[in-house]
């Protein structure tokens, strides 16, 4: 309750936002505290939640437009797929107690540009916002014989989804080796240019 000490005045918590004596506002505790009793009847509609449509309630803020922890990530989501999946992949490295390197989101999509990663880096199809996967080139759970990636720019790969839920944990080597062959490129050259490209990366970011 944001107080007015020279007209003993406070504006109202809840989705009218008025200026009102205090005396008009609720003094008990909990969620109604600072809440004027039109907006705790109902008497004054709450805005809706953008991202389900239901009523944000007598706690919306002047600029709340979301109902929730869950639709406010759901909003992050439809904005910004890209920063939402890195939230999420830097949640998965520390669980797998894997190196993570700060970086924004970007920072990696600069990173791809840079080095022409826009397609998928195993079977070169087209991706978009919506089939665009975060794929650590080096796993962060790595099977036997596998060393563990970091969570770092320079093992970061865009993927398509039938592309990372195939590799998976296995050898990525072995597995773009076998993606390559599947789409008839050399493979000595070009996994000798892909080696020369994630060592470059790897040295301009260390």
């Amino acid at each position: 309750m944001t107080e007015d000490p020279l007209l003993s005045r406070a504006v109202c918590m809840g989705p009218c936002r008025r200026l009102l004596p205090s005396q008009d506002l609720n003094p008990r505790s909990g969620h109604r505290r600072g809440v004027c009793k039109h907006c705790v009847t109902g008497r004054v509609k709450s805005p809706p939640c953008s991202e389900c449509g239901r009523p944000l309630g007598i706690l919306a803020r002047s600029d709340s437009v979301v109902c929730s922890a869950g639709c406010r990530t759901a909003k992050r989501r439809r904005l910004n797929p890209i920063a939402a999946r890195e939230d999420g992949n830097r949640r998965r490295a520390a669980l797998a107690q894997a190196t993570v390197e700060a970086f924004s989101a970007a920072d990696m999509t600069r990173d791809w540009g840079d080095h022409e990663l826009q397609g998928c880096f195993f079977c070169g199809c087209t991706l978009t916002t919506d089939n665009l996967q975060v794929e650590h080139f080096y796993p962060l759970q790595p099977a036997a014989d596998v060393p563990q990636g970091h969570h770092a720019l320079w093992n970061l790969v865009p993927a398509c989804a039938p592309c990372n839920q195939s590799k998976g944990n296995r050898d990525p080597w072995a597995f773009l080796e076998r993606a390559l062959a599947e789409r008839g490129i050399d493979l000595d050259a070009c996994l000798e240019t892909i080696d020369a490209v994630m060592r470059r990366r790897r040295t301009e970011v260390s």
